[in-house]
């Protein structure tokens, strides 16, 4: 079974983002400073990072999810 939940960054405390984003099998966001949580998601966790075509590619996220495996 997969479950999807709906979080809100801005209510949580960087403690409750911690365990939210270890915790996920997978997360799916827009590009942005949110998906900066990734670096807290267990090796080989899922991240698909949903953009326009006209913004430049985004490397940083790219890095970040390597450098986590």
């Amino acid at each position: 079974d997969h479950i999807a939940i709906v979080v809100s960054l801005q209510i949580d405390d960087l403690a409750q983002q911690v365990r939210t984003y270890h915790a996920a099998a997978g997360v799916v966001g827009v590009r942005g400073a949110e998906l900066a949580n990734i670096v807290w998601m267990r090796p080989r966790s899922g991240v698909v990072m949903l953009v326009t075509p006209v913004e430049r590619e985004n490397n940083v996220a790219r890095h970040i999810a390597l450098v986590c495996g």
